[in-house]
C-alpha cells in the first residue's frame, strides 16, 4: 500500500525539518492530500501514527483531503475527480490510484469529449506547515 510509504515520507520529513530548524519540539503538521492520488485516508491516518511512535514523533497530525478538478483545455468546461472517475471500471480506477497522471488516458471532458485538460488543484500529497517549539 503506498499510504504507508507516503506517511513513512512525511514522518522523516517532519525529522528533517525539525533537525534543520533546530527545534525541540513538533507540535502539529499539516498535511494536505489531493483527491487524485486516491488515498484511504484512515489507512494513511494508521501508518502516520505507527510510523511516528517508530520514529519518535509526537505531535499532532491534522490531514485534510483536497478535492480534485479539471478544466478542458478546448471548451473550458470544469469539472471535478467524481465525474471524472464515474465511468471507470475497477482495473482503470486502480491505475489511477497508483499512477494518478494516468487519469489523462481515461478521462475526457464531460462536456467536448476532449482528452485534452489540465489538472486544476487536487493532485499531491504535500505538508502545508510544520509548527513547533524553538530551543
Amino acid at each position: 500500500m503506498h499510504e504507508w510509504a507516503l506517511a513513512e515520507s512525511v514522518a522523516n520529513t517532519v525529522l528533517k525539518y525539525k533537525e534543520e530548524k533546530k527545534l525541540l519540539k513538533v507540535n502539529q503538521v499539516l498535511v494536505r492530500i489531493g483527491k487524485l492520488q486516491q488515498i484511504e485516508i484512515d489507512i494513511f491516518n494508521s501508518a502516520l501514527n505507527e510510523i511516528s511512535k517508530m520514529k519518535n514523533i509526537t505531535c499532532e497530525f491534522v490531514v485534510e483531503e483536497e478535492n480534485a478538478s479539471f478544466k478542458c483545455r478546448i471548451c473550458g468546461r470544469e469539472w471535478n475527480f467524481q465525474e471524472s472517475i464515474k465511468g471507470l471500471n475497477e482495473d482503470e480506477s486502480e491505475y489511477v490510484h497508483f499512477i494518478p497522471d494516468i487519469i489523462r488516458v481515461y478521462s475526457k471532458c464531460p462536456e467536448c469529449g476532449s482528452p485534452d485538460f489540465e489538472v486544476l488543484r487536487g493532485r499531491g500529497v504535500w505538508i502545508e506547515y510544520i509548527k513547533g517549539e524553538s530551543r
